[in-house]
């Protein structure tokens, strides 16, 4: 729901993410990424979900200064799978992004900062650098209502249509 916050966990067959509600009790935003990230790691009620971060994966906050957190990552992060570590990246970030005072997430492994397979270093990532579908289905379609607006017949005003449309909501 718009507005409420919730914590991404991966689903039971490991190839999308789950939403499930959350209410921080912490205040300050380092001791609710903390609580967070422990949430994450080890969920209270998971049916039908587990957590993102495998438990052989340590994480700690290495900083947070004007919005940007660095988070750091046990060696380990480094051998998992790739679909694990897309799954896991994308939930930490857009998590952890709807704390107030984090905008955007960096990740190190160890002393080193997280790369991508060409080298470059991956720096920031936010919510936004992330396709937003938390549905079960890859290609999950949508319906919407839309109005549009023409240029009426006689050219003095406009003509109002209302349509229909079905969207895939991965674009």
């Amino acid at each position: 729901e718009p507005g409420e916050e919730y914590l991404l966990y991966v689903e039971q067959g490991g190839s999308s993410l789950v939403p499930v509600a959350w209410q921080p009790s912490g205040e300050e935003a380092g001791d609710t990424v903390q609580e967070a990230l422990d949430e994450m790691r080890t969920p209270e009620n998971p049916d039908g979900y587990v957590s993102a971060i495998p438990a052989e994966v340590s994480v700690e906050v290495r900083s947070l200064q004007n919005g940007k957190l660095d988070l750091t990552f046990g060696d380990s992060y480094s051998s998992l799978p790739k679909k694990s570590e897309v799954l896991l990246r994308a939930a930490v970030v857009q998590s952890l992004t709807q704390i107030e005072g984090v905008s955007r997430v960096r990740f190190f492994i160890g002393d080193q900062p997280l790369r991508e397979a060409d080298g470059t270093e991956t720096g920031y990532m936010g919510a936004d650098d992330f396709v937003h579908n938390i549905g079960s289905a890859l290609n999950s379609y949508q319906k919407t209502e839309l109005t549009l607006y023409f240029a009426a017949a006689d050219g003095n005003g406009l003509a109002v249509e209302t349509v229909n449309v079905r969207y895939n909501s991965n674009t």
